[in-house]
């Protein structure tokens, strides 16, 4: 009867290290994943965005017509993939009227690899406003960098103000 019981307190005890070697490779595991998609997060970010190339990294051209009162244009957003995996960028475009109403909003995503370059672009049409009468637009460009499922990332957003003449 003894023997039963060291025999079960002893495998007891082998249970809860294993238990215990497992759970600290699993944490061991989600911080090196954690650090690395950090790191290819931060990398993706600052080749895109931040790099002394000649080209802009945003580039936004705009046309309008006041015969029609429409408003046109095109916004580019250059993307470098960096780190070691995959990233998955957004862009959310909205443009507001003076009064806060909103004339547009679009967005597009695209998953760029270590090394890759590819662009992010929305177009955008606003019809049936007084361009002569128009006072200010504001718009609101928000972006996100997210990879390892989409669990770990950055997202930051800026407003612009356009004052009329």
């Amino acid at each position: 009867m003894e023997t039963t019981i060291v025999d079960a307190k002893m495998s007891k005890e082998k249970i809860a290290r294993i238990i215990k070697t497992f759970s600290l490779a699993l944490i061991v595991i989600a911080m090196v994943s954690f650090a690395v998609s950090m790191f290819t997060v931060t990398e993706t970010l600052t080749e895109s965005l931040f790099t002394e190339e000649i080209e802009e990294p945003i580039q936004v051209s705009v046309m309008g017509d006041p015969i029609s009162g429409t408003l046109t244009g095109v916004a580019s957003l250059r993307i470098v993939g960096g780190g070691v995996m995959s990233t998955n960028v957004s862009a959310t475009l909205e443009i507001m009227d003076a009064q806060g109403n909103t004339l547009f909003s679009g967005s597009n995503s695209t998953t760029v690899s270590p090394g890759e370059v590819k662009y992010l672009t929305m177009r955008f049409s606003i019809s049936d406003i007084d361009l002569e009468a128009l006072e200010a637009l504001n718009a609101s460009l928000r972006l996100g960098f997210r990879t390892f499922f989409n669990l770990v990332g950055m997202e930051f957003s800026t407003g612009l103000r356009s004052e009329g003449d």
